[in-house]
């Protein structure tokens, strides 16, 4: 099953080096998903948290609930079947 998930990270994943973005964050060990977002927000990124007090208040800082973007994917549909 780890086999299966390394193996759908590789094909499906998106390599992002993101600049510092000097910013200061309550629990620093988001810092990197925030980065990554920033990096891509101009492909139209979003951060998707179930603790969106963590984060600057975004537009792209969303809560799972409170997102008004259709999802691109499901999990289902990305995940290949691993038996």
């Amino acid at each position: 099953m780890i086999d299966c998930l390394l193996s759908a990270i590789e094909k499906y994943g998106i390599l992002v080096s993101p600049l510092p973005s000097g910013i200061v964050l309550p629990d620093m060990k988001d810092l990197p998903f925030y980065e990554v977002v920033l990096e891509k927000r101009d492909d139209g990124a979003y951060l998707v948290t179930g603790n969106i007090k963590h984060f600057p208040k975004e537009p792209f800082v969303v809560t799972p609930r409170g997102s008004n973007t259709p999802p691109l994917c499901s999990a289902t549909n990305l995940m290949p079947r691993c038996l």
